[in-house]
């Protein structure tokens, strides 16, 4: 019974959804801090947004997000 149980635990502990569901989900956040960036520094909240723009750096995957995390 307890291997049942820890066999269960593992099972649950997998990622749901498939690997473009995760890509496109970490696009989205990239895009997403991004956007965040250039709200803060039109509102002149240019610290912030350089905080973003590091977030953004770190959730780039491909090498077009990373050139436009770098503009």
């Amino acid at each position: 019974m307890s291997l049942t149980l820890t066999l269960a635990g593992e099972a649950l502990a997998q990622p749901v959804g498939s690997r473009a569901t995760r890509i496109a989900t970490a696009s989205d956040a990239f895009q997403g801090r991004l956007r965040d960036a250039a709200r803060r520094y039109e509102e002149l909240e240019y610290e912030q947004a350089l905080l973003a723009l590091a977030d953004a750096k770190v959730l780039a995957r491909t090498e077009d997000e990373r050139a436009d995390a770098l503009i």
